[in-house]
């Protein structure tokens, strides 16, 4: 994961993370002055990563809809592997409406907190993508609940922690193997 706010510092970090042999690098963004300004920075980390990295963006929720849907547009030539949580959490007609008009994979995270709400985004059709993370979904059953419900839909599901310790990545990590 990537957040330094200035091109040359974000790149800087994404070749050493090319060099670690990483093969997907997150770059998170939505904090940037301008559009222009978004756009220089995801450009300096694709071209640090080169093609054959995988490059993901996060918001965190920063982007209003009209927002997310520019930048998002703007940034699809940079070969974005999917944009995370563009819009607010809560707001899954929004989220459905950025992944209606845009190509990237729209990726759902903060969104999903346990059971239900992974089937509301779901249903809602608001994301390609649901991030799972089994310390806040309740644990590695709801965990595997959730990925077997993602792939009934056709979807697709990403295990991640929310910076556990040890134990807490090692249970993610059995959780992904599943």
């Amino acid at each position: 994961t990537i957040g330094a706010e200035a091109p040359a510092r974000a790149a800087a970090q994404a070749a050493t993370a090319r060099e670690s042999g990483f093969p997907c690098v997150k770059l998170k963004v939505g904090a940037a002055s301008s559009a222009d300004e978004e756009r220089r920075r995801v450009a300096a980390v694709r071209e640090a990563l080169g093609p054959e990295i995988k490059l993901r963006i996060d918001a965190n929720g920063a982007w209003g809809v009209e927002q997310a849907v520019r930048a998002i547009r703007e940034l699809e030539e940079y070969d974005l592997e999917m944009v995370e949580q563009p819009v607010a959490a809560g707001d899954l007609p929004g989220l459905a409406r950025v992944r209606a008009e845009v190509d990237a994979p729209i990726a759902a995270d903060e969104d999903v907190t346990d059971v239900e709400a992974a089937e509301r985004v779901l249903e809602a059709g608001a994301a390609d993508v649901l991030v799972v993370k089994p310390m806040v979904v309740g644990g590695l059953r709801q965990g595997r609940r959730i990925i077997e419900m993602v792939a009934a839909a056709g979807a697709e599901a990403v295990v991640t922690t929310t910076l556990d310790s040890g134990i807490g990545t090692a249970a993610a990590l059995h959780l992904a193997a599943t």
